[in-house]
């Protein structure tokens, strides 16, 4: 599989697996299969999923982030700007992915999701927000 192919693969596999975990109030809710991780805060019908792989279970691995304002729906543009309390940042979007294989662009990805908060994804004249309850325990660093 290729690109955009095997991250909807990867992302709809994920999706059916953590649809049955009990959701709470935009807390990090995790699952892992076959050393792929994926980490999903859901709030409304708002979707934001980490998924790693610490473990290269794909070749290249696999690292992106992607936030759906809705099933199905994904944010489009070539750029993605995210915003919290204490930041504004801009970071490369493809296929509706923040994917990156640079690991100071992908750790900065990582370092500004594992803060609770409030945080808002705009691309393509949409946000997305969600309010990150809890800290993201996971090192998906490269």
């Amino acid at each position: 599989m290729e690109g955009i192919e095997m991250k909807s693969f990867v992302v709809s596999a994920f999706s059916l697996a953590v649809m049955a975990l009990p959701v709470g109030a935009a807390e990090w809710q995790s699952a892992e299969d076959k050393g792929i991780f994926l980490y999903t805060i859901q709030e409304g019908t708002a979707r934001l999923e980490l998924v790693c792989d610490p473990e290269g279970a794909w070749l290249p691995p696999e690292y992106h982030v992607v936030v759906t304002p809705a099933p199905g729906q994904f944010l489009e543009g070539t750029t993605i700007e995210v915003r919290t309390e204490t930041e504004t940042q801009t970071f490369p979007l493809s296929g509706g992915s923040i994917v990156s294989r640079e690991p100071e662009v992908w750790n900065k990805v990582v370092a500004t999701l594992a803060k609770p908060g409030p945080i808002t994804f705009s691309a393509g004249g949409q946000d997305v927000s969600f309010t990150i309850e809890n800290e993201l325990k996971a090192d998906c660093t490269i």
